[in-house]
């Protein structure tokens, strides 16, 4: 199986060694960050559709049956895509 047609890794912390005098860690661009966060697992799946219909594999983490609007859900994408994916979100937004 080739490594684009396996799923995301699951999301970690990042233990990444941080530059001397830089606020920011560096990420892996394989690690998975949050873009969009919802109580409403359907807007959630519909975030990661959207996504996927882009061109960027995303997952939804949290998503506990029956839980619905009391467990907050979270969209997840790796590092390299993350610009990309909540500009993405953020036009879906503007035209719903």
């Amino acid at each position: 199986m080739s490594k684009d047609s396996e799923q995301p890794e699951q999301p970690r912390e990042s233990h990444a060694e941080q530059p001397a005098g830089d606020s920011e860690p560096v990420l892996d661009p394989d690690e998975l960050v949050e873009v969009y966060s919802d109580t409403n697992v359907g807007d959630a799946e519909l975030i990661r559709a959207v996504l996927e219909s882009n061109g960027i594999r995303a997952i939804v983490e949290g998503d506990v049956q029956g839980f619905v609007g009391a467990v907050p859900v979270r969209v997840l994408v790796r590092v390299r895509d993350a610009d990309h994916a909540r500009r993405i979100i953020e036009s879906h937004n503007r035209s719903e």
